[in-house]
């Protein structure tokens, strides 16, 4: 608060102003008023702004005026002593040491970067380590200075980067015999202890506020004969918000609605982003009867710092019609005649011997084996993934997902953190491991900047939960991959690293899991670009044609 700054009319100071954006600049005060303060920057411009508006002001000298001005300017080009600073980085930096302990601003942390950086360097290994405390100083600086919570969480991990860069520089010229001044050791340790602090406060502090999207106040739907209706819902997140997790839609308590079979359920919702819930609810005879009942809908979520928390309630009020019964010829073939699944058992027909050979080998066989299935589109590939999927049981844990929804903006991240989804999702919906978070599962900016470690993290935690809460001995986890040849797309079109495909047998060098992979006839091109790659790989007898 401004008011117990005892700011002066006509002193210079270094203001750390907070609106919009949190944002420092030297400025005099023409004005303190009881409200307001007038300030003026070095350039001229005026502005006024409230007094709750200012976190901080640091006294500075006098600014040179008019001629002055003109003639700081000059001798800044000129290397004159006049801009010079007055005292040496290292004095400025125990100055403010010893009257603030580690409490720095962006302002300050800029003003002893311009002080080192104007120091004369001894030789080129000291001008090196001087640039690299510098960056590490402006990485800081940036990070105190954003507000937005992603931005702000990429200024945090740059800050750490710069900071270990200038601690390894730091330590390679002392290595090679240098002397650089003992306090750089002490900056870095202190700038390490600033970007954690405020980095774990801008977590605690950051504001999610996820809500329904579009949500009617009256809406119409139709109750099968089982008494029971599918809610859909969009959900969003605000852009600037805090990414949340473990999304979970709430029906508040009514004797005449229940929830149904699985909870809708979101594994992640980002700022900016709108994704759809899907329940299906059950309603009681009397609310049929009526034709009407009120539905009490909320979220529940877990914030970035790890805090349930809860939406405000919205209230829809629901229409109820009964199905129109009619009768039709069924066809049972229809379903699948646009290239959908065969999930029926007795609907299958065919491909059974390598349905049985592959089910041999990826439940008995050593971990890390990983099968190819290819061919022609509508040929049947998707239906053989889909009956494999029934077979496996425990401790055989099949995670099913298709690469054909993933982002290809980000397609690397995007193609780890949805196989990690669909192990989190099956983990959830069907073991009902809610508190999986807690179980050293990787959060999302983990899996951002580093995918492969992350989905090794999932895989081995999945496999120790199962094992502990569920008895199962020798946990398979095995990856059902659906369109898998839009990777080798994405290599094509630079979306994705040639990389990631060294990595991907890497993971499966691990022998933490099994995977079965159905691709598009051009697999054989992709497995022919990438040999060794594809070297780990079984490609089961017929499979060509399926």
């Amino acid at each position: 608060m401004a008011t117990s700054l005892n700011l002066r009319t006509g002193a210079r100071y270094e203001v750390t102003l907070l609106g919009a954006q949190r944002w420092v600049r030297a400025a005099r005060v023409l004005s303190v008023l009881p409200d307001v303060l007038v300030l003026q920057f070095d350039d001229g411009q005026r502005l006024t702004v409230p007094r709750t508006a200012v976190v901080s002001a640091r006294p500075l000298g006098q600014a040179p005026q008019g001629k002055n001005q003109a003639a700081a300017r000059t001798n800044t080009h000129a290397g004159t002593a006049a801009t010079t600073p007055s005292v040496s980085a290292e004095t400025f930096y125990f100055t403010n040491i010893n009257e603030k302990g580690s409490d720095v601003s962006a302002g300050w942390l800029l003003d002893l970067r311009t002080r080192l950086l104007k120091e004369p360097g001894a030789d080129r290994t000291s001008t090196q380590l001087k640039g690299s405390i510098a960056d590490a100083l402006d990485a800081v600086a940036r990070q105190l200075l954003e507000n937005e919570y992603e931005r702000r969480l990429s200024a945090w991990e740059q800050a750490s980067q710069s900071i270990a860069v200038a601690t390894e520089t730091l330590d390679s010229a002392k290595n090679a015999g240098q002397k650089p001044p003992a306090y750089f050791r002490i900056l870095l340790r202190q700038l390490t202890y600033v970007v954690d602090t405020e980095h774990s406060r801008h977590i605690r502090s950051a504001v999610s506020s996820p809500d329904f999207v579009s949500l009617a106040s009256r809406e119409r739907f139709y109750v099968g004969e089982d008494q029971t209706f599918l809610l859909t819902v969009s959900v969003g997140l605000p852009a600037g918000d805090a990414p949340v997790e473990s999304v979970q839609l709430v029906l508040q308590h009514n004797p005449d609605l229940r929830a149904f079979g699985q909870t809708g359920f979101l594994q992640t919702l980002r700022p900016g982003e709108t994704r759809e819930l899907v329940q299906r609810l059950k309603v009681s005879d009397l609310a049929l009867g009526v034709g009407e009942v009120t539905m009490s809908l909320s979220l529940r979520f877990r914030s970035a710092s790890g805090q349930f928390a809860e939406s405000p309630a919205r209230t829809v009020a629901a229409t109820l019609e009964p199905a129109r019964r009619f009768v039709s010829v069924a066809n049972p073939y229809s379903r699948y005649s646009g290239g959908t699944p065969v999930e029926e058992q007795k609907m299958f027909f065919g491909r059974r011997e390598l349905l049985e050979r592959i089910h041999s080998e990826v439940t008995s066989g050593p971990l890390g084996q990983c099968f190819v299935l290819y061919g022609q589109k509508r040929s049947g590939k998707s239906s053989v993934l889909r009956q494999l999927a029934k077979r496996l049981h425990p401790p055989n844990l099949a995670i099913y997902l298709s690469l054909g929804t993933i982002d290809t903006a980000r397609a690397e991240r995007s193609f780890v953190q949805a196989c990690i989804d669909s192990l989190y999702e099956r983990l959830v919906h069907d073991f009902d491991m809610t508190d999986i978070m807690e179980q050293h599962w990787p959060r999302e900016f983990q899996v951002e900047s580093s995918p492969i470690e992350s989905f090794r993290r999932s895989v081995r935690a999945s496999r120790r939960m199962l094992e502990a809460r569920k008895g199962w001995r020798d946990v398979r986890p095995i990856f059902l991959i659906d369109e898998f040849t839009y990777v080798y797309e994405y290599i094509r079109e630079g979306l994705l690293t040639p990389a990631f495909m060294r990595q991907w047998k890497s993971l499966l060098e691990s022998r933490t899991f099994d995977a079965v992979l159905v691709g598009q006839d051009t697999m054989p091109r992709f497995k022919e670009a990438y040999p060794n790659e594809f070297g780990v790989t079984h490609e089961p007898r017929g499979a060509a044609h399926g």
